[in-house]
């Protein structure tokens, strides 16, 4: 999620995995079901006058859209991608 090249990390790491391995991730979801990351960073955005992120910048949040990952990992070349949504 603070890859700035998600793509080309994703690519190196698969060329890196064992034949056979696994990989495993985990990224936060969605503002609004993180409030211990997006309340802080709201009131600081808004404190210092900046904007939010644009669509598609590293972040905490970047990854939150489970199709964005399965996705990108699949363009790697990961197969049987999966996703489980787990609440922390």
């Amino acid at each position: 999620m603070f890859l700035p090249n998600l793509a080309g990390a994703l690519s190196g790491i698969h060329r890196l995995v064992a034949s056979g391995g696994r990989l495993a991730a985990a990224v936060w979801a969605e503002p609004q079901a993180v409030p211990m990351l997006s309340l802080p960073m709201g009131v600081m955005r808004q404190m210092m006058d900046m904007p939010a992120p644009p669509p598609g910048a590293p972040g905490p949040f970047s990854l939150a859209d489970a199709g964005t990952l399965e996705e990108a990992l699949k363009q790697a070349g990961f197969t049987d991608v999966r996703s489980e949504r787990l609440s922390v």
